[in-house]
Formats: C-alpha cells, structure tokens, sequence
C-alpha cells in the first residue's frame, strides 16, 4: 500500500534548493519531523499547500513562516491544531511577503483576521472556508473601523509590527489596495447586510473574484448598491444559497451591467463618430476569437431557489459570450425550461410560465421544435453546467443546449431523471451522476 508519510515525503521533495512549489494532498501522517524535512530540503519555496494537515502545530507553522524566506502564497486545510492567536504570529512574521492565503477547516477568529489585514498589505488573494470562528467581526475586518473599540485594538496590531523593526507603527488603517480575489463562502457564523456592504464597499473595486456562497442574510440592497457600485472588475461570481436576494433582484444586476457595457461600448467609438451596431451573435464570435474577457466567466448560483427564466436570460444576454462555467444545482423552485434555453440563446419573453413542446413536429413555425419570441449568441464558449436537481432539464433540452455551446465537456445532472441515456452525445462530452449510468 502506497501512502504520504514522513519515510516517503522525500519523493515529492526532490527538487531541493530549485524546488519553488510543494503541494501534498493528503498529510494526515505528516507530523513535525516532516515539516522541519520541508524547511531544511526546499528552501526556496514560493508556493505552499498542504492538505489534511491536522498534524501541523504551532512550532511547525512558525518554522514556515520564519525560516521561508521566499514564501508568498499558502493554502493550508484541515490545520485545527492552530488557533487564532498562532495565526496572528504567523502573519506578523510573513508581512507583505504573502501575497495569496487559503485557509479551510481551521481555527480562524478574530485575533488571525485582525492581524492578516494589518500586517500583510500585500494580499491578492484571501479564501477563508468551513472556519468555525470566522464571524460577521471578522468580515467587518475588511472595511474601515466604525467602533472606538476596533480602532485601538487595530492600533495595539500596529505597534507589534513597529515593534520588531517595521515601519508600520505609525500609520493609520488601511486598506487591502491589492485584494482582487475574496472568498468567504460557506461561513459557520451569520454574516450580516451591513457588514458585508461596508466590506465590498472598500475593496470591491479592484476585486475579479468573489465568492460569498452562503451568505444567507445578504439582500437586494447589497447586490444592486454595493455589488453593482462598486464591482466594476469582477470576472466570477459565486452567490449560491443567498435566498435573502429576490429574483428581480439579480435580474436587475445583470441588466444593469449589461446596459454598463453597452454605455462603455458608445464612450470607446472613434472620436464620438457613430458606429455600426453589432449584433449579439457577431459580439459573441469576436470576443471568442480575440480572447476578450467582456462578462462574468464563471457564475455559481446553487440552491438559489428562487430564480427565475428571466434571471438566466439576463446573465445570458451580458455574459453569455464570456461564460465558461454555470453552477445552477438544485435551482427549481421557479426554473422552466424556457431558462435553461436561454443557454443556447433562445429568449421567449412571453412568460416564464409557456411551457414549449421541444419535440420535433410540434413548432409553431414547423421546423425546430421550438417557438421563441429573440434569438441570442447564447453559451458559445461554455465549458462547464452544473443542473442537477433542476427537474426541467431533458434530453430535449440539453440537445438544444448543445446545439449551440459546442465547447460544452462536462454537465452534472444528478437528480435529473428526465436525461437519459438517450441524451445527446459527442466526442469529450460527460454526464456525471446521469441516473442511467448507475443504475
């Protein structure tokens, strides 16, 4: 039997001095000796990431950060031996040296969050997951202190660093000028409305990913003011199970930042002369072939449960040309399939509630199998959909669907007993957990 222990650690070590990058997957047997093994043989390291690390203690994380010299990016999961207070140590140590911190499973409160963004100006990116500390006090953290209280212990975190030699000691609060990627998902704490608009509005200018899948309480007021006024840059989005946020609400969103990119699209003409108006079709083709990222690229809405058709048309319609991947698990409460059409283009605006026949020789027109009211550019560069549990997706309609994103190579339609093995194939394309595949 072949595991990751502290005789066989040296497999992945090899690189020695001119080694930049360590990742182990599994260290549930990797203890101190192994860690200190680490240190001493790869020196150089840039990039960390250990997994399963429940092992890892407090000397051996500040071993990391005192004797890494050239460490810039960690991702530690299943660290629970380490609680806040050894965190706040580590961040004093590594300063502006870490540029990109993940932490899953661990002890992660207050005292670690307070120092991480006093002392590591620096940070591009920051995942905080499944922490059982992190608290609305600590997202709070993110934005500027409103409480006398926060102020001075965020003082009292400055002068630690003035104190071993910095030169932070006397300058005020600041912000994470550097943050572009922000995922809080999945929080074991409330987090509130206000405390997550304060935070948006301070870093949310510069931020391509956010990911606050699970924050139950954040509302419309969040999406339509803080997200919409201050995210201008954002490249993917994850909001899964935030049912606080109503479906106008998003739809709304996606409208705004569409009619956003059609006022940018004016303001860039040659010399304020008009110019010929593409079509959605001819746009979609021309970012594809130019590589132009002009949209959300990747959007997480699971168990969002309260979506609907227009929601989906609305994304469509701004990010369609640029979607790669779509997360829509368990989104049925109000889905029809009039949405999931959406997806290859196809806009019927006459209600959520038609129900269109999608087999062939029931059209209104006679052709297609579909009566539509708009045809769009759709999909065309999706990689990636996730519909399980959304009853009405078919055979009939991922046939459609694939009909028009034929770079489609992986659709997750657990739950779904309406796709058979009678769905469409191709070449590179899966089904994972189709129902008839198990069975």
């Amino acid at each position: 039997m072949r595991i990751l222990d502290e005789t066989t650690l040296g497999l992945f070590l090899g690189g020695g001095e001119q080694q930049e990058s360590v990742t182990l997957y599994d260290c549930t047997k990797i203890a101190g000796p192994g860690i200190r093994r680490l240190v001493d043989g790869c020196p150089n390291v840039t990039s960390l990431r250990l997994e399963y690390c429940g092992q890892l203690n407090r000397h051996s994380l500040l071993d990391i950060g005192c004797r890494l010299r050239h460490l810039t990016s960690v991702r530690l999961d299943g660290a629970f031996l380490i609680n806040s207070q050894t965190w706040a140590e580590f961040f004093l140590t590594m300063g502006p040296r870490l540029q990109s911190f993940k932490v899953k499973y661990a002890g992660f409160g207050p005292p670690a969050m307070r120092a991480l963004v006093t002392h590591c100006k620096q940070l591009r990116e920051l995942r905080v997951s499944e922490c059982v500390d992190f608290d609305d006090d600590c997202l709070a953290m993110l934005a500027i202190p409103i409480t006398e209280h926060e102020e001075h212990q965020q003082e009292a975190e400055r002068a630690k660093s003035s104190a071993i030699g910095g030169e932070m000691g006397s300058v005020g609060w600041e912000p994470l000028a550097c943050l572009e990627s922000l995922e809080l998902g999945h929080p074991h704490q409330s987090m509130t409305n206000q405390s997550a608009v304060r935070a948006i509005e301070t870093v949310g200018s510069q931020l391509r990913i956010l990911d606050l899948t699970g924050f139950r309480d954040i509302n419309d007021d969040f999406l339509l003011k803080a997200l919409d006024g201050n995210c201008g840059r954002l490249r993917e989005l994850y909001l899964g199970e935030c049912n606080s946020i109503s479906a106008d609400a998003f739809a709304e969103f996606f409208a705004r930042q569409r009619r956003k990119r059609g006022a940018r699209k004016v303001l860039q003409g040659h010399g304020g002369k008009e110019q010929e108006v593409e079509s959605e079709e001819e746009e979609c083709q021309r970012i594809s072939s130019s590589g132009i990222t002009n949209g959300l690229v990747r959007v997480g809405l699971d168990r969002c449960y309260m979506l609907t058709d227009r929601v989906l048309q609305e994304l469509v319609m701004y990010s369609g040309a640029s979607l790669t991947w779509l997360g829509l698990n368990s989104v049925d409460d109000n889905l029809t399939l009039n949405g999931l059409l959406a997806l290859a283009g196809k806009m019927d605006d006459r209600g959520a509630h038609n129900q269109t026949s999608l087999r062939e020789g029931e059209n209104e027109a006679g052709g297609g199998g579909l009566a539509v009211a708009k045809e769009t550019g759709g999909c065309i560069n999706l990689e990636e959909l996730d519909v399980s549990f959304v009853r009405c997706a078919s055979d009939s309609v991922l046939s459609v669907v694939l009909a028009k994103c034929k770079r489609l190579a992986q659709i997750s339609v657990y739950g779904c007993p309406e796709v058979t093995s009678l769905a469409p194939a191709r070449s590179g394309l899966a089904y994972v957990g189709r129902e008839c595949d198990t069975l």
